[in-house]
């Protein structure tokens, strides 16, 4: 495959990461995406097949290795009370408009 379809796929696997809430998942296969990519740029890729593989392998180790503590340690349940206040009290008026109620 060409590299920059590696690293387009990478970079919108990144987006969905950082537009979705807190599950640190997209976020390893779109680094893997993005390595493979470079991989192919610099010419030590190999075949369609070969790439697909490496981009398997990194993306699942990476997740098993990293998520885990990626979650603890930026995940939902961090210190940030004042983003949890503000979560819970956003209400939407009857135009569509979101309002933050501060307590």
């Amino acid at each position: 495959m060409y590299w920059w379809i590696w690293i387009i796929l990478g970079l919108v696997l990144l987006f969905a990461e950082i537009t979705t809430y807190g599950g640190f998942f997209f976020v390893f296969f779109g680094g893997a995406a993005l390595a493979v990519g470079a991989l192919v740029a610099l010419g030590i890729g190999g075949p369609a097949w070969l790439q697909c593989f490496i981009f398997s392998v990194v993306s699942l180790l990476s997740a098993a290795l990293f998520r885990a503590k990626l979650v603890q340690k930026l995940g939902p349940h961090s210190n940030s009370t004042e983003i949890g206040i503000c979560l819970t009290q956003v209400g939407t008026t009857g135009c569509g408009f979101s309002v933050v109620l501060a307590s």
